[in-house]
């Protein structure tokens, strides 16, 4: 949820190359740096998976009563849970690997 907001933060990063020393007349980064290419790398990632479930959007046949596809179904459930909420599932279980979070300390 946190991500899908920060949409237009992360094309911004696209746009501009980077998060680092953007040029104020210009609206670029000068000469990007390492920081700057994993940045815009991970941003066109995360809006490559955001866009993809942005533009899924089957209620309209369900509210009109309207059928929709077994495709269709499956291309949502592989595309909103699976893709979108997998990735990111997966991000999180690998920055929480091996961190005691709740450990009882004695002193």
């Amino acid at each position: 949820l946190f991500v899908g907001f920060c949409h237009g933060t992360l094309e911004q990063i696209v746009y501009e190359g980077g998060i680092t020393g953007v040029d104020s007349s210009t609206g670029k980064t000068g000469s990007p740096s390492l920081v700057d290419k994993a940045a815009v790398g991970a941003a066109k990632g995360m809006l490559l998976v955001i866009n993809s479930s942005r533009h899924f959007f089957p209620v309209e046949n369900l509210s009109d009563g309207r059928m929709i596809t077994w495709r269709q179904m499956f291309q949502g459930i592989f595309q909103i849970v699976m893709l979108g909420g997998g990735i990111f599932a997966c991000c999180g279980m690998v920055i929480f690997t091996k961190r005691e979070l709740a450990t009882a300390k004695s002193f």
